[in-house]
């Protein structure tokens, strides 16, 4: 009885299947999650486009034929199987059944690119979704498995290493919900963004991650997380074996400690230095800031912390040997600040290190 249809043919019978109440019938769900695939194929995979939107059409479409009707459990299967009978294209066809992995917390990933994305694009449509009509997971109640999905997020972009920004990916989600029902951009994207990042933050804690390291870089970067593990990793080596360590994790808290209360961020005139340990410090930032960044941008974290600690003596020297808030001259007072904000700003690119108890 199903083969008397296309599969493609019946994505028009979802118009008759409510998703979700507020959020409208599960054709409305694909039309939405398959205009989001197909901006995040762009974004990975601009030559899988097209096959991204067809699966993403061809997904949910089993989901009203009689052998899914009857066993639900084959969703996805039987979906594959009818789109390789009706001859779309071998990945598509995989697509359908594999963009529902993983089914479970450790579970198997999918193995094609457009399975995948089409995944990550079904789950993020229905985290916003939900999120935007209250449905927010509570204690132990997540009925739609908010918590299990942006796992499942995570660990896919982790998987295919992808370059993504996680912030752009929900974003994107929201304003193509916002075609459809009346939301508040923005409160709706950090309550979103905060439920991954503490997902992420538990997810590395149970793979046996400390704390500490954790909260350091997820507090100041957490939009490209396929780098995020391998800077964890690396700030836990550094942590763990560089006698330095220590040393650097004091001198960033006494310049993050005398910089609190202090919003405006000041210029640094170098003819204001008074002192050799402010010319010093000074000289060493610029030496160093464009080779921190290229290294960020490579991911050679361990780099990066290596040159981070040779700032370590020419702060200590400069508090030292200056009084910061002096009462002397107002411009003198300002300059010191800003040479301390620019430091602060270089640490914080790659890690909150007041995040660690010393």
């Amino acid at each position: 009885e199903d083969r008397k249809k296309p599969l493609l043919q019946r994505l028009d019978d979802l118009k008759a299947v409510i998703y979700q109440a507020d959020l409208g019938t599960s054709f409305a769900k694909v039309q939405r999650f398959a205009r989001l695939a197909e901006y995040i194929s762009e974004q990975v995979e601009p030559g899988k486009t097209s096959l991204v939107k067809l699966a993403a059409r061809l997904s949910k479409c089993d989901l009203v034929t009689q052998m899914v009707t009857e066993f639900p459990e084959l969703q996805g299967i039987m979906g594959e199987i009818y789109a390789r009978l009706d001859g779309h294209p071998e990945e598509v066809c995989r697509a359908v059944r594999e963009h529902y992995l993983p089914d479970k917390a450790e579970g198997e990933l999918p193995s094609s690119v457009t399975g995948a994305v089409v995944g990550i694009a079904d789950r993020m449509d229905t985290i916003t979704g939900c999120f935007a009509v209250g449905l927010m997971p509570t204690g132990s109640a997540d009925p739609f498995a908010l918590r299990r999905h942006a796992i499942a997020i995570i660990r896919i972009i982790e998987s295919f290493g992808w370059d993504i920004s996680l912030q752009g990916l929900i974003s994107k989600s929201i304003s193509i919900l916002a075609d459809e029902i009346p939301l508040e951009e923005s409160p709706l994207f950090e309550k979103v963004l905060d439920f991954f990042r503490e997902r992420y933050k538990q997810m590395m804690l149970r793979s046996g991650y400390k704390s500490d390291p954790v909260e350091a870089v997820v507090s100041v970067a957490f939009d490209h997380i396929a780098s995020l593990r391998s800077r964890v990793e690396q700030l836990e080596q550094f942590i763990a074996r560089s006698e330095e360590s220590e040393l650097l994790l004091l001198a960033f808290k006494r310049v993050i400690n005398i910089l609190k209360n202090q919003e405006e961020h000041s210029k640094v005139d170098p003819a204001l230095f008074k002192e050799p340990c402010e010319a010093k410090l000074w000289r060493t930032f610029l030496e160093l800031k464009d080779d921190i960044h290229h290294l960020m941008v490579q991911g050679e974290f361990l780099s990066v912390l290596k040159l981070l600690s040779r700032l370590k003596d020419p702060v200590n020297e400069f508090f030292d040997g200056v009084e910061i808030l002096t009462k002397e001259s107002p411009s003198l007072r300002k300059n010191r600040l800003g040479l301390l904000q620019n430091l602060a700003t270089l640490f914080l690119s790659f890690a909150d290190f007041s995040k660690f108890s010393v």
